[in-house]
């Protein structure tokens, strides 16, 4: 994804919060929520490339996907995250703002 894809992604999701229907895929959240120069800093080799095979996997899922709420965004996250957490703590390489990411933590590790 390049940058005007993930800066579009990004405005996406600021109208989803307030309150419009947008259409994201998965390869959108991913390159959203997971900070690669992060991982790459913050891990070891091997869980890195975990990270980034895992990442490469997700992103190559394109199909849109409607969202009516912030809600139906946070349930795919997390469903990202959780396997992303499963290799290494998400909180190492996590590309989204510290609210988002600390709200969905906790609901992933309840």
């Amino acid at each position: 994804m390049n940058i005007i894809s993930g800066l579009l992604a990004v405005k996406k999701v600021q109208s989803l919060k307030k309150g419009k229907t947008v259409y994201l895929s998965k390869a959108e959240i991913v390159n959203l929520i997971v900070n690669l120069q992060d991982a790459h800093k913050n891990l070891n080799a091997d869980k890195f490339n975990s990270v980034y095979s895992l990442f490469k996997l997700i992103e190559r899922n394109k199909e849109k996907l409607c969202f009516n709420s912030v809600e139906q965004y946070y349930e795919i996250a997390k469903q990202i995250i959780y396997y992303f957490d499963e290799i290494a703590p998400f909180e190492y390489y996590s590309g989204m703002d510290s609210i988002d990411s600390y709200v969905l933590m906790s609901q992933i590790r309840e």
